[in-house]
């Protein structure tokens, strides 16, 4: 019972990062009891603190990167559960670079990165504790493709293209605490949106 209550309270926040509407349930079972949780998020949001050349459009449902190829880190505007999965929507693609969007997730409250945000995702934040991401094949990162990812309780991160199931794309993320989804808006990848299913 005691753990049951920890896993609870872990789920709630009653941070200013909370939004509501959100219809995803996620049902507790222990052997007297069933709780269902309901996330009263709304839709996924980019955060305020994003990297310098990042420009938030749509209400800061879209994230652009208004010049070269890096400083485009992003995060979400709210932690998001295990097993929740995230839709980004592929607006503007170029061919002046090489690589891709790097995704994945950090346990960091990106309030805390504000002033210290690193030009690349993959390796300068990876390298720190807390911050795990891997880069997007390029064929797979096309004008108006839609890619979704998430984090499993084992901490596996799947991904697929399309409504196409991929499997797991990297594992080792700690699901013990809140993560929020992390974007680098890198090379070819110059404008994604926050999109439901």
């Amino acid at each position: 019972m005691e753990k049951l209550a920890c896993f609870y309270s872990n789920l709630i926040d009653n941070s200013d990062d909370n939004r509501n509407g959100g219809e995803l349930q996620t049902s507790l079972y222990d052997d007297r009891m069933t709780v269902t949780l309901r996330n009263n998020y709304g839709p996924l949001h980019f955060h305020q603190v994003h990297g310098e050349y990042i420009k938030l459009l749509k209400k800061g449902a879209v994230a652009y990167r208004s010049v070269g190829f890096c400083r485009a880190i992003t995060f979400s505007n709210r932690p998001i559960m295990v097993g929740e999965p995230i839709y980004i929507k592929f607006l503007e693609i170029s061919t002046n670079w090489s690589g891709a969007l790097r995704m994945g997730f950090t346990m960091n409250h990106p309030m805390t990165m504000k002033s210290k945000l690193p030009r690349y995702a993959c390796p300068d934040l990876t390298s720190i504790q807390g911050n795990w991401a891997k880069a997007v094949p390029e064929r797979m990162a096309l004008k108006d493709s839609k890619l979704y990812y998430y984090v499993d309780h084992n901490g596996d991160v799947h991904y697929g293209l399309n409504d196409v199931e991929h499997g797991v794309f990297f594992g080792g993320v700690n699901t013990s605490g809140k993560l929020w989804a992390m974007l680098d808006i890198y090379g070819n990848t110059v404008a994604v949106e926050f999109v439901s299913k």
